[in-house]
């Protein structure tokens, strides 16, 4: 039913607000595809998806207006806007893909895996892959297609593979070597079978090994004896008068002698000649044990052989599998074989495989290091003070006392195992790490040494370095030390520079510990630095590249100093082998949840049982198995009320199911979460019942709950008791017919849906809905009752007014319409319609149209026909021309079939009525009548009058040329030229025709064109034509009537040499080239060469360029020094670093150009030796007088420094000392007293009452 509303007109539109359904196509005239989520106007369906729209349903046109399809007009601004179809029209792509957006469409992208995009439905739809029949799915099975995904139904024997894709032979039993209950478990080439001891046979059913009843037979094993079945064997009981024979127990032999008692055979029989050596089940045979296989005793071989014409013969392993004996050799051996394994490698107990050999169990290997096992291999990591053997096998001592130079200066080396120590001299101390002799003892340092005193107590205790090594102890002026005190060595020993900073560089020993030497010192580099060559800088070890062992199976990175490892997913940094290896993912219990964690090298990987599958995280195992969910066990523990869908059974048995599987299992009792929720990625999330089981709201909306679900009916069904299914409750009018656009032949009264649709219904409610149709699960579920017996109806009585136009009659199913003359049953069979004799016979009235009544029909005559007498139904011809008195004036009448027409004479038309000829006037109507005369129109035709040249033709309808020149010449004097309507006369060249137009005279072209014959030339007039008489630079023409000149430049080709010869009339002239003069001083006019060089041209060259004269030109040669440019020549640079300006001055001199050439200038510093290119240093501290007062000059390349005397500071620019005031700089002096700065020291003024201390920095 469509929901009208008011439309409104806004700007010329009419806007129609009414809402329906939007249909997707249309076939066989019905709309079909209704886009259930949507109910809108035709405007938005027809411009969106819709082909169709509304109840009764409507055609959308072809081409929309005012806007195109994937457009809406905007009526305020009168623009066509995008219909954004992905918000518009919910779901246009189906639950499983993704609508994006575009101007004027969109598209459906990214469906979900089991999905596929239908361009024609235009969305997400499932794959059928059980339709590929390229692939092997659901090998030894039966395929079930489902939403997104498929299931697999094994075969017998077979079970469902890990994945889910195919059917694999069901194990018998689970581990190889496993007991089988009266069996063992061995792989074989069907999978793990249960190889049962003697006496036993594999029961499939029961997957076990039971006891074979040799007896089963009748006992006919015993001769003349009793058969008596024992668990894996059985006995012979001797009938009465017989004793067991004693080559064979399984015969009775009769007693000779006393009767005895029935004997029994003790043992079991052991051999018995047959075909195949096998006389019962379990007898031992050559390399097997007899069995019944396939209803045949024969021999079931033992591992290791196979069964060929009879017998068990060995099997090659080695040639059967390439891939056995991985790491080694395989080696063949009579029902088995054996792994020779390579190097590196050793066989398992069993010897049927090798297995990695793990050198570093041996205590003794890498001694001094770290052994690492490697796959068939190992290494070794050298401790600390070790290296590697030449055959890396082994760690040796390293010999730092001889390995490493000036090692333990100031004391003794002694070598240890990995390490060593030094042993120190009077003074030194050892150092913590025990590798170097330091300077640490101090004692009191004296400013003076004179005659055996010490004095100038300085202020604070030094070691015997900081104190004799500074720069106040000079020859002149001693400082001592200790106590008690002696004098400081002399300024030309040696200066330890490690402790006296006094002069020294900033940056000594970087990276390093500095060591003192006689004379000299170096630098001990902390780990991770090398010494350089002078040993006074330490640069960084790049540990990665000296050492490509390091961060084995990672990637090393330097640090300064130092460096690190950065180890692959999988692998985490040892610092005993310095490298990346394995971390053992298995020790974390959260791996594997519900597997086997197995750990291996970089990674690990769980092994779920083969009723699980991984997931892909990895990680745990999780049950992908889907099939039926079952609500109730019996009594009988049979499982009832499937549920709709297959799922898992966590999905099952945590929402719905109390069984679960076909064969059906009860469900667990305890579950990792609570009811409601399901086991994912570590954690619990709530089940979606709707989705999992399709249908579970009949006839309703099923809406998901955290933990569960509701059931939601719509307006006017109710929920049953189980709380599932909703019933229709509601009445609405029945509709016996359904078209492509409407419901139609409504029943009187209202009914409920299942009276409608299940008996004479075919649309029902409002909005109008098809009924279901007939064996559909839609049908059973509206029209059947729970004991699936269809619902009866009488229709007869139900529904007055049905079989209009005819008699109900009631049946046992239904009802059948028997119709009154004129009438037939419609398509539903439900109701008597006219007979509509006109549709079904084409043509039936001939000339009229066809009228069709209620249980017949009749004609209506078109013009021109009528009714035969008393027959409405035929239409005869009307003779217009007999029954109506001269229908045509001025023509004759001719009748036609249902008609009649006039017939005109010539010179006549018929008039716009058809019935009358009138006059054509032939002369007003075509202005080209008579061209060449006068037209003169009369009844029925015209005639032309001509002009003067022209005669009429034979009908007088044309005007016809006459030809004056056939009469007389037309007494022309020469020729006579025709032309239409006149003619004229004509001369031949050199004469004139004359005045009278008739006569000719001779014209004088030597007067009339004195210049015809050309410059130069004479002309002289002949009869009718004219001569000339040409000069020497003109030849005759053959007709002798010009005078044609003589090209110069063609016929002397030395004319002009080295330039160009122009023609001229009469002459010709040279054209000579820039560099050319004209020369005719020579027989034959030439073009010469002109010397650029040494004409009175000034400058024509650049100052620094040589003029060089050439054929037609000149060159510029650049003199040394220049080089060619745009303007002329310019100075090359040679001081340019492209004109190798390098090797052109030292590197203690500055190239300067020059004009021409260059000159080298020495850097500030340093002067010339001689040879302009070298340049010496300058040694300022000889040249300058008085440099560096108050402390030492020192001479550097280019400049000079100066090291400060003690009590005096360095200057910035380093170049001079300047005093340092102690009193500024120093507050903690002259307590109790005034401190007074004097050059290079201070000096303490004392209060009244106190004292110079003996450090004289202070008044006590």
């Amino acid at each position: 039913m469509v929901n009208y509303s008011v439309t409104k007109i806004v700007f010329s539109f009419i806007i129609d607000f009414r809402q329906g359904p939007c249909y997707k196509e249309i076939k066989d005239l019905r709309c079909q595809g209704q886009v259930s989520t949507l109910v809108c106007t035709k405007e938005l369906c027809c411009a969106t998806v819709g082909k169709a729209w509304g109840l009764p349903c409507e055609r959308c046109p072809a081409k929309p207006v005012p806007c195109a399809v994937g457009y809406l007009p905007d009526y305020e601004s009168r623009e066509c806007l995008d219909i954004d179809e992905c918000k518009a029209v919910p779901g246009v792509c189906g639950e499983n893909g993704k609508c994006i957006n575009t101007v004027g469409s969109y598209r459906c992208e990214k469906c979900d895996a089991g999905f596929k995009y239908d361009d024609q439905a235009g969305r997400c739809v499932d794959i059928d892959e059980c339709s590929d029949r390229q692939t092997n799915r659901c090998l030894n099975g039966r395929c079930i297609n489902s939403v997104s995904s498929y299931r697999c139904v094994c075969s017998a024997g077979f079970v469902l593979s890990s994945d889910g894709t195919l059917c694999e032979r069901r194990n018998e039993c689970s581990t190889e070597g496993d007991d089988c209950r009266n069996g063992e478990c061995k792989r074989t080439e069907t999978g793990l079978r249960c190889v049962c001891d003697i006496g036993y046979f594999y029961n499939p059913s029961l997957r076990r090994c039971e006891d074979v009843d040799e007896c089963e037979d009748g006992g006919l094993i015993c001769e003349n004896a009793l058969c008596i079945n024992t668990q894996g064997n059985f006995v012979c009981q001797c009938k009465e008068g017989f004793v067991p024979a004693p080559s064979n127990r399984v015969k009775c032999i009769r007693h000779v002698g006393p009767t005895a008692s029935p004997a029994t055979s003790p043992n079991p029989p052991t051999t018995t000649a047959g075909e195949n050596g096998c006389s019962r089940v379990g007898q031992q045979c050559e390399n097997g044990v007899c069995a019944r296989l396939n209803g045949i005793l024969r021999c079931r071989c033992n591992a290791g052989f196979t069964y060929v014409q009879g017998k068990c013969i060995d099997e090659d392993e080695c040639q059967k599998d390439s891939a056995i004996c991985q790491n080694g050799l395989c080696v063949n051996e009579i029902g088995g074989y054996r792994c020779e394994c390579a190097a590196g490698y050793v066989a398992t107990s069993d010897r049927k495989r090798c297995q990695d050999r793990n050198e570093c169990s041996d205590a003794q290997t890498c001694t001094n290091g770290q052994c690492i096992n490697t796959v068939g291999a190992w290494r070794c990591t050298c401790n600390s003070g070790f290296a590697l053997s030449v055959d890396e096998k082994s760690c040796i001592d390293i010999d730092e006392c001889n390995s490493i130079d000036d090692v333990c200066m100031n004391g003794r080396c002694e070598n240890t195992p990995g390490d060593y120590v030094c042993r120190c001299n009077t003074g030194y101390t050892l150092s913590t790490d025990k590798h170097m002799c330091l300077d640490t003892m101090e004692s009191q340092c004296y400013a003076s040494y004179s005659n055996n005193v010490c004095s100038q107590t300085l202020f604070r205790p030094l070691t015997i370095s900081q104190c004799c090594c500074g720069k106040d102890n000079t020859a002149e002026k001693l400082r001592a030390w200790g106590s008690p005190c002696m004098a400081c060595p002399a300024p030309q020993t040696d200066i330890d520079e490690c402790s006296n900073n006094v002069g020294a560089q900033t940056d000594l020993c970087l990276n390093a510990r500095c060591q003192n030497t006689n004379g000299d010192y170096i630098c001990d580099c902390n780990p991770g630095y090398r010494s350089t060559a002078n040993r006074k800088e330490c640069v960084e070890v790049n540990e990665c590249r000296e050492n490509p062992s390091l961060c084995h199976r990672g990637r090393c990175e330097n640090t300064p100093g130092s460096y690190r490892c950065v180890c692959p997913k999988g692998y985490v940094f040892d610092s005993r082998t310095k490298g990346c290896e394995d971390e053992n993912e298995c020790d974390n219990r959260d791996q594997c949840i519900g597997g086997t964690c197995i750990n291996n090298m970089g990674s690990f990987k769980c092994q779920c049982p083969q009723e699980l599958t991984l997931h892909q995280s990895g990680r745990y195992c999780e049950d992908l198995r889907q099939a039926k969910c079952w609500r109730m066990i019996n009594n009988l523990g049979n499982c009832e009320d499937n549920v709709n869908g297959d799922v898992t059974q966590e999905v099952c048995c945590q929402t719905l199911g109390k069984a679960w599987g076909s064969p059906c299992q009860r469900c667990p009792t305890t579950e990792k979460c609570q009811r409601g929720y399901a086991y994912k990625n570590f954690t619990c999330v709530d089940i979606n019942e709707c989705t999992s089981f399709p249908g579970i709201c009949r006839n309703g909306r099923c809406l998901n709950t955290l933990g569960s679900y509701q059931c939601q009916c719509s307006e006017g069904w109710t929920l049953d008791e189980s709380r599932s299914v909703c019933l229709d409750e509601r009445e609405a009018v029945c509709y016996q017919t359904v078209t492509r656009d409407e419901c139609t032949k409504p029943v009187r009264g209202m009914y409920k849906k299942d009276m409608c649709c299940c008996s004479v219904g075919a649309g029902w409610g409002r909005p109008c809905v098809e009924c279901p149709l007939k064996d559909t699960r839609e049908f059973d579920e509206l029209c059947r009752n729970n004991l699936g017996q269809r619902k009866k109806y009488d229709e007869c009585t139900l529904f007055p007014g049905v079989c209009a136009n005819g008699e109900c009659v009631d049946t046992s199913e239904s009802f059948l319409c028997q119709c009154r003359p004129g009438f037939a049953l419609d398509e539903t069979d439900k109701n008597c319609t006219d007979i509509n004799e006109c549709q079904i016979t084409p043509g039936l009235c001939g000339n009229g149209t066809c009228i069709n009544i209620g249980g017949g029909f009749r004609c209506n005559c078109r013009e021109g026909f009528k009714n035969a007498p008393m027959m409405m139904e035929i239409c005869i011809d009307v003779d217009e021309c007999d029954d109506l008195s001269n229908p045509c004036q001025g023509g004759t009448c001719v009748n036609t079939i249902g008609s009649f027409k006039c017939q005109c004479p010539p010179g006549k038309r018929m008039d716009p009525s058809g019935l009358m000829c009138q006059d054509i006037n032939e002369c007003v109507e075509n202005s080209f009548t008579c061209p060449n005369g006068i037209c003169q129109n009369f009844m029925g035709g015209y005639q032309c009058a001509c002009y003067t040249g022209f005669e009429s033709s034979d009908d007088m309808k044309s005007c016809i040329d006459v030809n004056e020149c056939e009469t007389e010449n037309g007494r022309c004097e020469a020729s006579c030229q025709n032309t239409i309507g006149t003619y004229r006369c004509e001369c031949p060249p050199g004469l004139r025709l004359q005045v009278n137009g008739r006569t000719c005279a001779d014209i004088d072209e030597c007067v009339e064109t004195p210049e015809i014959c050309g410059v130069g030339n004479k002309c002289q007039n002949v009869y009718a034509g004219h001569e000339c008489i040409c000069s020497d630079a003109y030849a005759l023409s053959d007709d002798r009537k010009s005078c044609i000149d003589i090209d110069e430049c063609v016929s002397n080709p030395a004319l002009c040499l080295n330039g160009e010869c122009q023609n001229l009339l009469g002459s010709f002239r040279c054209i000579c080239p820039e560099g050319f003069d004209l020369d005719q001083r020579s027989s034959v006019v030439i073009c010469s060469d002109v010397n650029e060089c040494a004409s009175s041209q000034t400058n024509i060259c650049d100052r620094n360029a040589i003029c060089m004269n050439t054929i037609g030109s000149y060159t510029c040669s650049c003199n040394a020094g220049y080089e060619k440019s745009v303007d002329g020549c310019q100075d090359v640079n040679e001081c340019d670093a492209d004109e190798g300006s390098a090797e052109r001055c030292t590197q203690n001199a500055v190239c300067i150009n020059t004009d021409g050439s260059y000159n080298c200038e020495c850097r500030q510093g340093y002067f010339p030796s001689g040879d302009n290119a070298t340049c010496r240093d300058v040694d300022e501290c000889t040249s300058i007088s008085g440099v560096c007062g108050n402390g030492k000059c020192l001479n550097v390349p280019g400049t000079y420094e100066c090291e400060c005397e003690f009590g005096y500071l360095l200057t910035t620019d380093r170049k001079g000392c300047e005093d340092l005031n102690e009193c500024e700089a120093m507050k903690e002096f002259c307590h109790h007293g005034r401190c007074v700065n004097i050059p290079g020291s201070f000096r303490c003024i004392c209060n009244k009452g106190f004292q110079l201390n003996r450090y004289n920095n202070n008044c006590t």
